[in-house]
C-alpha cells in the first residue's frame, strides 16, 4: 500500500465522519464537540489549499491535501458542481463556519444538509480513487 493510498484512506474517514456527524446533528438538534473539532480541521484544510496558506487554526495540522491524488479528488467534486476551486474553497469554509456559529440550529441544519451532501460526494470520489490506487 502506498502512502497515497493511505491518505485517500484518511480523506474518505474525514467525509465519512462529516456526513455522519452532520446527519446526527439534525437528530440531535445540537453541534457536538466531534462536529465542531471536524468543522475546525475542514476550515483548516480547505484554508490550507489558499494562497498564500491561511492558517486560521494553526494548532491543527493540515494533510488532507498533501498528495495530488486528494487533489485530483477535491478537483473532480469542483468540476461535479461546477465551481472554481477558490469559490468551492470559500463556499465550504463560510458553511463549516456557520456550523460552528451561535446561529440558530435551524440556521445550521439548512447548511449541514448542503455539507452533507457534499461531503459524502467527496468521500465517494476519494473510495473510489482508493479502490483504483489498491487494484495497481
Amino acid at each position: 500500500m502506498t502512502e497515497d493510498t493511505i491518505n485517500l484512506m484518511g480523506l474518505t474517514f474525514f467525509c465519512n465522519s462529516m456526513v455522519e456527524e452532520l446527519y446526527y446533528m439534525g437528530k440531535r438538534k445540537s453541534v457536538s464537540e466531534k462536529l465542531e473539532e471536524n468543522c475546525k480541521r475542514g476550515i483548516a484544510e480547505f484554508s490550507s489549499l489558499k494562497w498564500p496558506r491561511e492558517q486560521p487554526y494553526p494548532d491543527i495540522k493540515t494533510d488532507l491535501f498533501n498528495t495530488n491524488l486528494n487533489l485530483n479528488a477535491f478537483g473532480k467534486i469542483c468540476e461535479h458542481y461546477e465551481k472554481s476551486a477558490e469559490q468551492m474553497i470559500d463556499e465550504l469554509t463560510k458553511d463549516l463556519e456557520n456550523i460552528i456559529s451561535d446561529k440558530s440550529i435551524d440556521k445550521k441544519y439548512q447548511t449541514s444538509e448542503k455539507l452533507q451532501k457534499f461531503f459524502d460526494n467527496l468521500g465517494d470520489c476519494a473510495y473510489f480513487a482508493t479502490k483504483d490506487s489498491l487494484k495497481n
